[in-house]
């Protein structure tokens, strides 16, 4: 699974673009968007909502769960690097204990993309 978080900052808030594919072939796609406070980290529960309704798609169309997922994260300044690898990282693996039970866990590979770099 291919999964690819973006955040952008919009007047009073900051919106959360949230996308994940959902077959073998990442010719499927679950969407979603998460509206928040600006400069607030991912909230547990809405990024919980979005993954577990994409796991479910994925499961669906595949028969299982993924035992693999990249996730590629945009947006992040030098400090903000750490935050997401000890906040968001560590909410995706709590939401896929919850998913998983007893079998084990995908392993997880995270890229961060920099646009913005001299």
């Amino acid at each position: 699974m291919l999964i690819g978080i973006d955040v952008c900052h919009a007047g009073t808030n900051s919106v959360v673009g949230f996308v994940a594919t959902t077959n073998n072939q990442f010719t499927s796609h679950y969407s979603d968007i998460i509206i928040q406070p600006k400069f607030v980290e991912i909230v547990k529960k809405d990024l919980d909502k979005c993954l577990s309704k994409a796991l479910n798609d994925f499961q669906t169309n595949c028969g299982g769960l993924p035992d693999k997922i990249i996730i590629f994260r945009d947006g992040l300044g030098g400090r903000c690097r750490t935050q997401n690898k000890d906040k968001e990282v560590t909410q995706l693996k709590e939401s896929l204990k919850e998913k998983y039970n007893k079998i084990n866990p995908p392993k997880i590979t995270l890229v961060v993309v920099n646009k913005r770099i001299n």
